[in-house]
């Protein structure tokens, strides 16, 4: 068999949400399917590293779609015309975007919906194409892997599609490396927040339940680590007006290594974000044994399941007394901590390219 794939997402130095994502399914597709044959199509020139095993080839297709107009141009021009002469016996996209009227069948990817809202981030020009042009591309798709059960009935709500065009493929869990001390004093007892600093992910509000619960809690810290990603000036303005500012780390952007020491040593993941079609932070911090307290809406509890301690995101209330009781009570900790363990082991990489494989094999076979 030879898979075409949307390799866009793959950058030298990115590793986060959907980066991950391309980058785990393709090379253990590929590693799994020695066989199979894996054309790359990539938008930038900087790609071999991202080719690491001998049945996987790389194209470099113009121009770099980062713009709203380039993201057409190579959607629906230059990508189609590339794929349509290499002619791979199936095309599959880690996005909701995918090449418009090519002569293989397609599948593609779906993790979430948040371009619909204004927490997106998105400018509203960029919401009104994202919208019109998914609605075109499930149309066009063979089939659709939705990450959860979540993702799959808000976009059968939002664009009409069947229940037989999808399959549900949870996210895996990485495997975080040895754990390295980071290069700051790190607080004997500290919540832990670590993603990108965006609106969708209610820093805000974890701001306000700090300052809440820091008075009550006077020995504890609150880390947060992560890029500054986009609209984060209220963050900081918020940051500004805390009583307990002072008790509050931002570190930026971490490797894993240090990532899985803060989890190693937080009293819990703080990740109240508005809405997530999976949110992966939940179960890799089940993973390493971290308690976590996360929010009651979207995917958060169809992924944590009862190994979370959940709450009303837009309730700061909410999120300052879930902190206290995990900051008080040691037997609750190490309850959430146990039965976390065990949900965590619901998720793999391996399972996720399994169900994917699957998919593959069926749509080229014509039975889906």
């Amino acid at each position: 068999m030879i898979v075409g794939f949307n390799a866009r997402l793959l950058k030298n130095g990115v590793s986060e949400g959907l980066n991950v994502y391309a980058w785990e399914v393709v090379r253990r597709l590929a590693l799994r399917n020695p066989t199979w044959q894996f054309i790359l199509f990539f938008d930038h020139k900087d790609f071999d590293e991202f080719l690491p095993y001998s049945n996987m080839y790389g194209l470099y297709v113009p121009p770099p779609s980062r713009q709203m107009v380039l993201y057409y141009l190579w959607f629906h021009h230059t990508l189609p015309e590339t794929v349509n002469r290499i002619k791979p016996d199936v095309f599959l996209s880690p996005e909701p975007f995918i090449p418009v009227g090519v002569d293989v069948p397609v599948v593609m990817s779906m993790h979430d919906i948040a371009y619909i809202y204004e927490f997106s981030g998105l400018s509203l020009p960029y919401r009104i194409y994202y919208w019109r042009m998914i609605d075109k591309y499930v149309d066009y798709a063979k089939h659709i892997i939705a990450n959860s059960h979540y993702t799959k009935r808000e976009a059968q709500k939002l664009y009409g599609i069947a229940d037989s065009k999808f399959t549900v493929a949870y996210l895996g869990i990485k495997d975080f490396p040895t754990p390295e001390r980071p290069p700051f004093m790190v607080p004997d007892r500290f919540f832990f927040y670590y993603g990108a600093i965006q609106p969708r992910k209610n820093i805000s509000r974890l701001l306000k339940a700090f300052d809440v619960v820091g008075e009550k809690l006077p020995d504890v810290y609150l880390v947060i680590a992560g890029r500054f990603a986009w609209e984060y000036e209220p963050i900081i303005e918020q940051w500004r007006q805390m009583k307990f500012k002072e008790r509050v780390i931002f570190t930026g952007g971490l490797p894993d290594s240090q990532i899985h020491y803060l989890l190693k040593k937080a009293i819990a993941l703080v990740f109240p974000s508005l809405m997530e079609g999976f949110g992966l932070p939940v179960v890799e911090a089940q993973k390493v044994g971290c308690p976590v307290i996360t929010s009651n809406t979207s995917a958060l509890p169809e992924v944590g399941r009862e190994a979370c301690i959940y709450v009303n995101p837009r309730d700061e209330g909410q999120i300052a007394h879930a902190m206290f009781s995990l900051g008080t009570d040691e037997h609750l900790r190490e309850t959430m901590m146990r039965t976390g363990l065990v949900n965590a082991l619901r998720f793999s990489w391996d399972k996720t390219v399994e169900n994917i494989e699957n998919v593959l094999r069926q749509v080229t076979a014509g039975n889906v």
